[in-house]
């Protein structure tokens, strides 16, 4: 449209801009956009509410972009305090915080936009002609009702999954991530989590790079489960990391160090020392406990390989 403003013809995204499109012989047309204001931070970029002259529409579009992929990630629109929600160390959150600059002059650019880091690391995912540099498989281990389903698919997706389905099989996701620089294709299955289906699950757990043990803090008798399992696991496992996952955080009204207790309890008597709170509704903790994993197994790859190496020189010597 003439105010140089993303958007598209969804109501629910129009909201944002609060544009008013309708159709008549089949065409659009829209009243202009009113101004949505919270704690005097705009939804319009600064220089057009301003009524600025505009030597660059394409940093109103960054700026409108940057508005609606926060909202994605955070369930809400960034007010005046927005940047405490961005982490330094996340390459989405610094590029939000470049597009959501109020000066146009210090505002990514198209072309700064197409070298961030980011974007940059997912044009090399999603290059097929570059080999993946290893495969890991991950594997879910767990009480029926935990959320290993939804915690896999919330993290192949990249948005909260909240699914309630019946698994009798083991469901298997592929992800490609980079990490080290490295491109890591990730296998991630969960199975059915029923006593009954235990011989099923076994197969893959055996083959499994990475377990992750999934805990319902809202139902202690998943501990028992765990456990059970975890016992059980450890005589035919080959796994080299373990993680303890805390999921359905969101569903606890405060923190309360009662209901981790027990839980955190198992971790220290068997040395699991990754330990990670997740929500799949609110998707917190998620991210960060696969990378984190997957970093910490690549880690103990490459010291294992070195040592291999040492000790093959030491023969030959």
């Amino acid at each position: 449209i003439s105010e140089n403003i993303l958007y598209a013809g969804t109501r629910n995204i129009n909201i944002y801009l609060n544009i008013d499109l309708y159709m008549n012989k089949s065409s659009f047309y829209y009243k202009r956009p009113q101004l949505i204001n919270n704690n005097k931070f705009h939804y319009i970029t600064q220089e057009l509410y301003a009524n600025q002259n505009i030597d660059n529409i394409t940093k109103n579009n960054i700026w409108s972009l940057g508005i609606l992929i926060f909202q994605m990630i955070f369930h809400e629109f960034p007010d005046l305090n927005y940047e405490q929600k961005l982490k330094e160390d996340n390459l989405l959150h610094n590029l939000i915080k470049k597009m959501l600059q109020i000066n146009p002059d210090k505002r990514i650019s198209i072309n700064e936009l197409n070298n961030d880091p980011l974007i940059k690391e997912i044009n090399i995912l999603y290059d097929k002609k570059i080999k993946c540099d290893r495969n890991i498989n991950i594997m879910f281990v767990g009480a029926s009702g935990v959320g290993n389903n939804c915690l896999a698919n919330s993290f192949i997706q990249n948005i909260p999954y909240l699914g309630d389905c019946y698994i009798t099989l083991v469901n298997m996701g592929f992800k490609v991530i980079s990490i080290n620089g490295l491109k890591i294709n990730l296998l991630i299955m969960n199975g059915p989590g029923q006593d009954r289906f235990i011989n099923l699950n076994k197969g893959y757990i055996k083959r499994s790079d990475i377990i992750i043990l999934t805990y319902d803090i809202t139902n202690k008798s998943s501990l028992e489960v765990l456990i059970d399992r975890y016992k059980s696991i450890k005589e035919y496992c080959n796994a080299k990391i373990y993680g303890v996952c805390v999921n359905k955080i969101d569903l606890v009204d405060s923190f309360d160090e009662n209901k981790e207790k027990e839980i955190k309890e198992f971790a220290f008597e068997n040395n699991l020392t990754y330990y990670y709170r997740t929500s799949c509704k609110i998707y917190e903790g998620i991210e960060e406990m696969f990378y984190d994993l997957v970093d910490k197994y690549l880690k103990i790859s490459n010291d294992v390989t070195k040592e291999k190496e040492e000790n093959n020189e030491k023969r030959t010597k």
